[in-house]
This record gives structure tokens, sequence and C-alpha cells, in this order.
């Protein structure tokens, strides 16, 4: 079964689709929580957050998680083991994420996280 999303999350993911929606950004903050870069990374590769955590192996949902994990860990505020333990993986598949090249879309993910 799906999980329940709190109200606070509900309002956090509009104002994330929001910002999605303008090419830039402008003044807007995001929180930068773990959770809000799952939206995030969700919403870009057009997958659901349960295919993001989930034991799928296709192509598209590991792209995904690669491009998690990068940004995750650039940020710094994340090490391995916590970026490991919300993708519902081991430590050393985000070692193995890192050493591959993220996509195209992870630079725009980013840059809209930052922002």
């Amino acid at each position: 079964m799906p999980e329940k999303l709190k109200d606070t999350e509900i309002l956090e993911i509009r104002s994330l689709l929001k910002i999605l929606k303008k090419p830039s950004s402008g003044g807007i903050r995001i929180n930068k929580t773990l959770r809000s870069l799952v939206v995030l990374v969700c919403l870009r590769h057009r997958i659901e957050i349960s295919d993001l955590i989930g034991p799928c192996r296709k192509r598209r949902l590991v792209k995904a998680r690669i491009d998690f994990s990068h940004i995750a860990f650039r940020q710094r505020s994340w090490n391995k083991t916590i970026i490991a333990r919300t993708l519902n993986r081991n430590y050393s598949t985000v070692i193995h994420h890192l050493k591959k090249q993220p996509s195209e879309k992870a630079d725009a993910i980013e840059q809209t996280y930052c922002a």
C-alpha cells in the first residue's frame, strides 16, 4: 500500500511542481530535505517514489537512483550510508552509483534543488 503523505508534504510537493514548471526559480527557496530531493528526482524522471526505493532494476529506475545519489552526495549534507538507507540499498551500491556518470537531468534537478 502506498505511503500516506502529510499535509505539509503535499504542500511542499505542490510548491516543487510550481518551481519545476518555471524555467528559472528566481528567489524561491526549497526546503533542503532528503525527502524533497526524492520527490524532485521522481518528478523529473517521471517515476513513483515506490519505484525509486523498490527492488526493480530497470534502466530508467537505476538512472534515477544514480542521479539521486550524485546530487545527495554533492550537497555534502548526507553520507553514503544515509543515501543507501533512503534508497533501500546497500552501502556498496551507492558507491557503485557514484562511480557512474549521472544523466543530463541531474544538473537540472540540482539547480532546482539548490535554488
